[in-house]
């Protein structure tokens, strides 16, 4: 996803991404306290099929990530 920066503002704004079994969520803003900074609060969750290095036997990652 690609936002021209000077459209953002200091009003928070929620997006959403789906892919799969993915899901990265939250909300933007411009910094209040440096201009040339964005702010992202954002939850990545869902699942990962992946496959052992060890033993090559598939397993799910189950993933949720808090990014601030």
């Amino acid at each position: 996803m690609q936002i021209e920066f000077k459209k953002i503002t200091k009003t928070p704004k929620e997006f959403e991404l789906v892919k799969d079994d993915m899901k990265f969520f939250g909300e933007f803003k411009k910094s209040l306290n440096n201009s040339n900074l964005v702010e992202i609060n954002a939850t990545l969750n869902g699942q990962l099929n992946c496959l052992c290095d060890r033993c090559a036997n598939e397993f799910n990652l189950k993933l949720n990530v808090l990014y601030i």
